[in-house]
Formats: structure tokens, sequence, C-alpha cells
């Protein structure tokens, strides 16, 4: 298997330091014209490729949120991954999806997962059967982390949630068919 190029090679092929690398990579305006395009020839001959969670780490963002939804086949959370990703791809973010199958254990691996890939946030869509109780080390977890939670409530978790509200959304169906005749 091929290595990787780090930064470094980098810096040496195109005769400049690695923070030198990092602005042109991070903020290219304040970088001189001809040193940029030493810089990204450099790139490109080497096939570079920024490791993102090092360049995350000064600036404490990683710009992904992880989404965590109990069955992508649901029509309603199949939307809800579309919706998410294009709200997220305007201002920014990458979605990292993962689908829990509404078990209680993958939900439980997935917000490890996240949480060790320091996700800027997570939308949590939580497995069914356990909306209302959380083991307490999940819990824990939970707490340290930015969280929405969508359609579900969980005790002991002071959380944006974001709800559908079924009344309304009956009364408007059915004023509507009644206005219709029908």
């Amino acid at each position: 298997m091929k290595k990787k190029s780090t930064i470094y090679d980098v810096a040496k092929i195109a005769g400049v330091s690695p923070s030198t690398i990092s602005r042109v990579m991070n903020t290219p305006e304040i970088v001189a014209k001809n040193t940029r395009q030493k810089v990204m020839n450099a790139v490109k001959e080497l096939a570079y490729i920024p490791n993102m969670m090092a360049a995350s780490m000064p600036r404490r963002r990683t710009n992904y949120i992880g989404l965590i939804i109990p069955d992508i086949t649901n029509i309603f959370f199949s939307n809800l991954v579309r919706g998410v990703q294009d709200v997220c791809e305007k201002h920014g973010y990458s979605v990292l999806v993962v689908n829990s199958d509404d078990s209680q254990e993958k939900e439980g691996r997935y917000l490890n997962l996240l949480y060790s890939r320091r996700v800027d946030g997570v939308i949590l869509t939580v497995a069914g059967y356990r909306q209302k109780e959380f083991p307490e080390e999940e819990l824990s977890l939970l707490k340290k982390m930015n969280i929405v939670l969508i359609d579900r409530e969980i005790n002991g978790l002071t959380s944006p949630i974001v709800k559908v509200n079924n009344f309304d959304g009956a009364y408007s169906a059915v004023k509507y068919l009644l206005t219709m005749g029908h």
C-alpha cells in the first residue's frame, strides 16, 4: 500500500514551510499568488488530501454533523436525511448518516463513534422502544454533545427537539376535505 502524502511532503516539494501549506489550504488569499501556485502544484503532484481531523484541531470544529435514524427505509426518515443534507451542505457541513435499525446497541455504538469523531453536533431520532429511558453512561455522553432530538424525547436530557404536531396536521387535513365537499 502506498504511503499517504503529508503536509511535510508537500512543503518539501514546494520549498516552503508546513505552516505555509496550511495557510494556502485554509486562507489562500493571504498567500502570494506564486507561492500558492507552487503549493498547489505540489499538492497535485503528490495527490495530497488534507487530514481533516488534524486540520480541525486548532479551531475545534470538524464541519461534520452526525445523523442517527432508526430506519432508513421509512420514507419519513429518508426525507429527513435529504433535508438535513441539503441544509448542512448550504452551510458548509457534511453529514455522517447512520441507521440504528431501531437497535439500542447500535445506537449506543454510533453515539460513541460520532463522539470520537468529534462531530460538531448530532441529530438523533431515538430507537422507538427506548425513547424515554437511557442508560446513565449514554445519557452522560449525550450531555457532552450538541444534540437535537427529532420526534422523541429523552428523560434527563435538556435538548432542543423537533416534533410533528399530529393534532394540527389532522385538523388541517379534515378541514381541507370538508371545504372540498367531501
